[in-house]
């Protein structure tokens, strides 16, 4: 695939306020991959131990429920995941995979480790943006619970929370 790696990260959230310069460094640290639709990117239980940039295509998020499988949240063009897998020693939480074919930039924990260890400025603008990123998705998450306990139809909240996490929740 011939897409410009420089160019992605340069208009991506996780780059907002990277020079030039910075995203030069940056590309060497990241790695282009491509998923079939259909095949799973990381599983439920795996090591997180990267984060990913979706540059095409789609991907569910998706957690065992009872006896069947629950997608929590739709991803698409510029959406960012495992961002938690980058910065700690945890297990994935949930399985993500493709359901088209699906173009990514995925950056190790490793080479994050490098940027940082090099100190390199970029690394922690990395940092500051993935703390953005969480914090926006605790925020929301925190005004949905809110809003649900104040509600008298907990079960038809929780629906609707699902549904608007499946739509909205950019991550």
């Amino acid at each position: 695939m011939s897409l410009d790696i420089f160019a992605y990260l340069k208009r991506s959230e996780l780059c907002k306020g990277c020079s030039d310069q910075e995203i030069m460094e940056l590309k060497t640290n990241v790695e282009l991959i491509e998923i079939p639709e259909g095949h799973t990117l990381f599983q439920k239980g795996d090591l997180a131990d990267a984060l990913y940039v979706i540059c095409s295509g789609n991907i569910e998020i998706r957690v065992p429920h009872d006896a069947h499988v629950e997608v929590i949240a739709k991803l698409s063009e510029n959406a960012v995941l495992g961002e938690v897998g980058i910065l700690t020693d945890q297990i994935r939480s949930a399985s993500a995979v493709a359901v088209t074919p699906v173009t990514l930039l995925k950056m190790t924990r490793a080479a994050l480790e490098r940027l940082l260890s090099d100190g390199k400025l970029v690394a922690y603008k990395l940092v500051y943006q993935i703390a953005k990123i969480l914090s926006f998705r605790l925020r929301q998450m925190d005004q949905a619970i809110v809003k649900m306990m104040n509600r008298t139809s907990p079960a038809h909240e929780i629906n609707q929370l699902r549904a608007k996490l499946q739509a909205d929740w950019p991550f």
